[in-house]
């Protein structure tokens, strides 16, 4: 991929966590909370998470909480769990304290790498904007890790991709579907994919497609439990 190749085989996240790229980092994530505030409306109201409305929801790489945040105050008896980096853990724990100091209770902020690290155990496992960063054979690895130490033992979670779902091959993808590939493709060697493609995925991670439901932001949420 591009940026690997002009950065001497540092991958986009590496480089963001050395110390001299500690302002890009924070601009990058003050934009991917600005972002998540514009689909969180559709991501709210087009599916039904009522149906998780006492239970653990464990937002696996969701930033600073934007999503969890709100999916918290809007169940009260939601309990939630923010797994992400350590730098944005950190960076997290501010923002809950002076926020949302009243939710803290019942939230646990987790650091850790999704790729090795145990991810604490949630009725419903979100995942928004994450694998479309990685190739098919990391994304297996991240799935894999997800069904092994992420769901319950006895097989009730929910895995909630929030991705993009490109329509099958033969049909002209729309402007911003094709941009979002491409740019995928360019700098973190990802791609979009179509829901066929998603099945497969998810299949070598652990998984089952369960359905697609869409959201009238330009995403969708690709429902899966593991098998």
């Amino acid at each position: 991929m591009s940026f690997q190749i002009l950065n001497e085989g540092s991958n986009l996240w590496d480089w963001y966590s050395r110390e001299e790229n500690a302002e890009i980092q924070q601009n990058f994530n003050d934009c991917m909370v600005e972002y998540s505030s514009s689909i969180v409306p559709a991501v709210l109201a087009d599916f039904d998470w009522s149906r998780f409305s006492s239970s653990t929801v464990n937002d696996i790489g969701g930033g600073t909480g934007g999503i969890l945040s709100k999916l918290m105050r809007k169940y009260p008896n939601m309990k939630g769990v923010l797994f992400e980096r350590d730098s944005v853990i950190e960076e997290a724990k501010g923002i809950w304290k002076d926020h949302f100091p009243e939710m803290l209770p019942r939230a646990a902020l987790v650091a850790g790498d999704f790729f090795k690290d145990p991810i604490t155990p949630a009725d419903a496992l979100i995942m928004k904007h994450i694998l479309h960063d990685w190739s098919d054979e990391d994304c297996v690895k991240v799935l894999k890790n997800v069904r092994k130490t992420a769901c319950m033992k006895d097989g009730s979670s929910t895995l909630l991709l929030i991705e993009c779902v490109l329509p099958e091959e033969g049909t002209r993808l729309a402007s911003f579907q094709a941009y979002l590939d491409l740019q995928m493709m360019a700098i973190v060697g990802g791609k979009e994919r179509t829901e066929k493609e998603w099945g497969i995925l998810l299949e070598s991670g652990g998984f089952m497609l369960k359905r697609v439901h869409s959201l009238r932001a330009p995403f969708s949420i690709v429902e899966a439990i593991p098998v």
